[in-house]
């Protein structure tokens, strides 16, 4: 099985970097892309208990859809949750890779309540045809934006804290009500809006709780506390780099606090000075123009670009 899959591997060779987190970084080179950040992901699959391996052949072709059975999110949604990570085949058969996606479908969906979505990036457009003509359908395209030398950054600075557990309530309430109708479960027509709320609510007060590494908040006396902005620190992304990354992953601001979106991202961004990262990391939908124009007046640049999709029994 395993010189099978490493064949399969080979054949995916060219596109596999591009689902590196960092495929942005130009000092890994796609090889180390592959090595450090994909080699051990796909490692995982028939040896930990949540990594699952579906092979099929088709007309001849073989196929080996790599996905995970996602425990929170089953928890969560009261129904099972998977993610599909990529799919490596042996030749470029677009019939083939069709019906085995179907095949696939099928599978997960044979039960009554079932979820799966997949983020694959924009340079693998054979396979997102694929899976869209298959019934995946697509609910969001995501931008990665990135900034290099956070060193050189200088901007004004604004009064900001770190979020504590007291902050809790009103930041869950923030993040229900401060709701952007392009993200993944927004976006999702198998999702209702309370759920997808709720599922924002739950990620707030979890990032205080510590799922996230720091998360920011106003702190101007006599101003309300209605927006916030968690992070991540990583102090070192890869064994064979000396790189540092900061990753903005969720921000929300409510109408008591407009204009502080802004303000909290220069402030993620004096922060990465401070721990001299090299490099910072932002997410936004590729619809949020707005966001796109703040990420631009910060110096930041594009990086990557990731669909993703969905199906849903």
């Amino acid at each position: 099985m395993e010189e099978r899959l490493a064949e399969l591997i080979r054949i995916r060779e060219s596109v596999l970097p591009f689902y590196s987190p960092y495929s942005f970084i130009r000092e890994i080179k796609p090889r180390d892309q592959y090595q450090v950040f994909i080699k051990e992901r796909i490692q995982k699959h028939g040896v930990d208990d949540h990594y699952h391996t579906f092979s099929i052949i088709v007309d001849g072709v073989e196929f080996a859809f790599l996905y995970e059975f996602l425990p929170w999110d089953s928890n969560f949604m009261g129904r099972d949750c998977y993610r599909l990570f990529t799919v490596l085949f042996s030749h470029h058969n677009a019939n083939a890779l069709v019906k085995a996606a179907k095949s696939f479908k099928d599978k997960l969906l044979a039960t009554s309540n079932t979820y799966c979505f997949s983020e694959i990036p924009s340079e693998d457009i054979f396979l997102l045809q694929c899976l869209n003509i298959a019934g995946f359908k697509m609910v969001e395209t995501r931008f990665h934006y990135f900034r290099r030398k956070a060193e050189d950054f200088e901007a004004e600075r604004y009064k900001v804290r770190k979020a504590t557990t007291a902050d809790i309530p009103i930041l869950k309430e923030v993040a229900a009500k401060s709701r952007n109708e392009y993200d993944r479960l927004h976006a999702d027509y198998s999702f209702s809006e309370e759920i997808a709320d709720h599922y924002l609510a739950t990620y707030a007060a979890a990032a205080v709780n510590g799922f996230c590494d720091y998360v920011l908040v106003p702190d101007v006396p006599g101003y309300p506390i209605a927006s916030f902005l968690a992070f991540d620190s990583y102090e070192k992304i890869s064994p064979k780099h000396n790189l540092s990354l900061m990753y903005a992953r969720l921000a929300a601001v409510a109408p008591e606090n407009t204009g502080w979106y802004v303000k909290l991202l220069t402030e993620f961004m004096h922060y990465a000075k401070e721990q001299k990262a090299s490099y910072v990391k932002i997410t936004t939908q590729s619809t949020n123009r707005t966001v796109i124009r703040t990420f631009d007046k910060l110096g930041c640049s594009f990086g990557a670009c990731f669909h993703l999709l969905s199906l849903s029994s």
